[in-house]
């Protein structure tokens, strides 16, 4: 890789940050011009074309970018899911958090610009959600727990299961955000006891109809 193209990757990737950074602290991407990202980087806002054509060429390499970690850690997640069958749900409910508190901005960027107001990221989440459900479904099914559930059912629980888990990595993210006290730091653990007792009365529900 030459030094020009390693500088204009450099570059780009400043941007994805810059924009996850700002999103991360409240601003949405529909409200991010690029006058200000060029601004916030140290550019000249013409000099930001040469990265990026436009607005919407920006955010398809955002969310592809966010897509592929978030894809990635639900994956490994489901695959533990599957493994260790003998797992408890907090300690899953944990180990999820855990991978959400270390990549916070990317998970904020996909759950609230699923509604953020730009129009290309709405879509392509809300793709790429249907697609993390139909995923789990799979998963699901191949479980011998669920060898007898209808498929309506499966596919009800998947869908409930991924919502909860949006709205819930959202208010982990807040709950990540106070300082780490003695008082947080329990908050944080009856927080995750809590969604593992909802997941295990949901999958119980879900048992209960076959």
């Amino acid at each position: 890789m030459s030094i020009r193209t390693e500088r204009k990757t450099q570059i780009r990737q400043a941007i994805v940050d810059k924009v996850l950074e700002l999103t991360f602290h409240g601003q949405s991407f529909s409200n991010i011009s690029l006058r200000q990202l060029a601004r916030e980087i140290g550019v000249v806002p013409s000099a930001l074309y040469r990265y990026f054509k436009d607005k919407d060429e920006l955010a398809q390499v955002l969310i592809d970018h966010v897509s592929l970690l978030i894809k990635s850690t639900l994956f490994q997640f489901r695959l533990r899911f599957i493994s260790d069958p003998n797992e408890t749900p907090e300690q899953r409910m944990a180990m999820f958090f855990g991978v959400i508190e270390s990549n916070a901005a990317y998970w904020h960027f996909f759950i609230a610009e699923r509604w953020g107001g730009y129009t290309i990221l709405e879509e392509i989440i809300q793709l790429d959600a249907v697609d993390l459900m139909n995923d789990f479904i799979k998963d699901l099914n191949r479980l011998p727990d669920y060898q007898n559930v209808p498929a309506h059912d499966i596919n009800m629980y998947a869908e409930l299961v991924l919502q909860l888990c949006f709205t819930w990595s959202m208010d982990w993210i807040e709950l990540c955000r106070t300082e780490q006290t003695p008082i947080a730091l329990k908050k944080k653990k009856r927080f995750v006891q809590n969604c593992s007792q909802k997941v295990t009365f949901l999958k119980n529900a879900l048992n209960a109809t076959t």
